[in-house]
C-alpha cells in the first residue's frame, strides 16, 4: 500500500510492519510496539524505543498509525475513537472556560 508524498506499507503475518518512507527513512515496528528498527536515509542502522524516538518522531507515529490501523479489532478502534472523542470535547470545554475567563 502506498501513500504518494509520504511512504509504501507492508504488514506481515508475523504482526510487524514495514514503512518505506519517501525520504527514504525506513522503520520495521514489530507487535510489542516497544521499539523499532529504524534504516537511514543515509544507510545507518539503528534500533530506537518507540517512546523516545529522537528525531524520528513523525516517522514513528505514522509507523504506529499503521500498525494500529492494520492489527487491531473493530472492537479496539471504536473504543480508541470514543476515547479520542471524550478527551476532545474535556478539552475543548476547558479551552472555552479559559477564553470565558480571559474575556473578563
Amino acid at each position: 500500500q502506498t501513500v504518494h508524498g509520504l511512504a509504501n506499507f507492508q504488514a506481515f503475518r508475523n504482526n510487524s510492519v514495514c514503512v518505506r518512507f519517501d525520504d527514504r527513512t525506513v522503520i520495521r515496528l514489530y507487535q510489542n510496539n516497544e521499539s523499532a528498527e529504524i534504516l537511514t536515509r543515509d544507510g545507518h542502522s539503528q534500533k530506537v524505543l518507540v517512546d523516545k524516538p529522537y528525531g524520528f518522531e513523525r516517522h514513528i507515529q505514522v509507523a504506529i498509525e499503521y500498525y494500529d490501523h492494520v492489527f487491531r479489532s473493530n472492537q479496539e478502534k471504536l473504543a480508541q475513537t470514543v476515547h479520542h472523542e471524550v478527551t476532545n470535547d474535556i478539552v475543548e470545554r476547558e479551552l472555552n472556560r479559559i477564553r470565558g475567563f480571559l474575556s473578563l
